[in-house]
């Protein structure tokens, strides 16, 4: 016979093999939006249904508070284009955050990935703030140059990241990985969860934060939490605290902890150590800050003296 013949148990296989994780598939939509563009074009970008894919051109954003109610049917991806990076600035904002979700209403099926925050001095909330959402993935974020406002707010008011709870619903299924969020000297602090089902945090980098991570059922139950594979340097509260969980249920573990406060897990439940942790108890400068040697947030590496 001539010609060459393809066996059709490879051509199936190839048809199995699954699209690279944070990608969209030949056939996916995508569009793209800019910053010249209005936060009612993204929210109806972000809802309309033929959509899988948004992407953010390079460049400095000045969105106002956007509220993000939309609860979608079919997944989508938002991240950046190829070329400059995407950074939302806080300089025009006021005190609040940049986005909520679900919080008059509920939010899902969403993921947000690969932004910088930059520049926000915070009431009490968070950059991002989420309340009843489902299946809601933001990750590869970056929070650099932004803190409580002093006033009104605190460092334990101000978060990077901000899960609430309430009558209404709460985070199910919540996946927030790899976060480097810069404290400011402590004048602001990471992550915290008051309530939520299945919520994961791996691979986080946080450095001068008031406190690194706060979690409790205080506002509804919080089980299925998770918490892995974190660098922690120069972060502690004024109870002594850099990561305070009570109540709650989940696992952690790789919990490196540099020149911090220490790691507190009390209550019933709580969450089941599975080892891989470790603390070194050096101290930073007078502020808490650590020593200019010790930090490298660009490349993501912390250095020991």
């Amino acid at each position: 016979m001539s010609g060459r013949r393809i066996p059709v148990l490879c051509l199936i296989c190839a048809l199995m093999i699954p699209a690279r994780a944070g990608t969209a598939s030949a056939a996916a939509k995508t569009v793209l939006f800019s910053p010249k563009q209005s936060r009612a074009v993204f929210l109806a970008l972000l809802a309309d249904e033929t959509v899988d894919v948004i992407e953010l051109t390079g460049g400095t954003y000045h969105l106002p508070y956007t509220i993000i109610n939309i609860d979608r049917r079919r997944p989508i991806l938002v991240r950046p284009a190829a070329g400059p990076a995407v950074v939302f600035s806080g300089s025009s904002i006021g005190t609040d955050p940049q986005f909520s979700f679900g919080l008059q209403g509920s939010a899902g099926n969403i993921t947000m990935q690969g932004f910088t925050f930059d520049g926000y001095v915070l009431g009490q909330q968070g950059i991002i703030q989420t309340l009843n959402v489902h299946d809601l993935a933001l990750n590869d974020m970056t929070v650099r140059n932004s803190r409580c406002n002093g006033t009104t707010s605190q460092p334990y008011h101000a978060w990077a990241l901000y899960l609430s709870s309430s009558a209404a619903g709460h985070a199910v299924r919540f996946t927030a990985d790899r976060w480097t969020v810069d404290g400011s000297g402590r004048r602001m602090s990471a992550l915290q969860v008051y309530g939520g089902d299945h919520v994961t945090a791996r691979d986080w980098l946080v450095v001068d934060v008031f406190y690194a991570v706060y979690a409790s059922r205080e506002r509804g139950p919080l089980t299925d939490f998770v918490l892995d594979n974190w660098t922690v340097a120069g972060a502690g509260s004024s109870d002594g605290n850099a990561l305070y969980i009570e109540n709650s249920s989940g696992s952690f573990g790789n919990m490196l902890l540099i020149a911090s406060g220490r790691m507190t897990t009390v209550g019933t439940p709580q969450l089941t150590d599975r080892g891989g942790n470790f603390s070194s108890s050096a101290a930073g400068g007078e502020d808490g800050s650590l020593p200019g040697a010790w930090r490298r947030l660009r490349s993501g590496v912390i250095l020991l003296p």
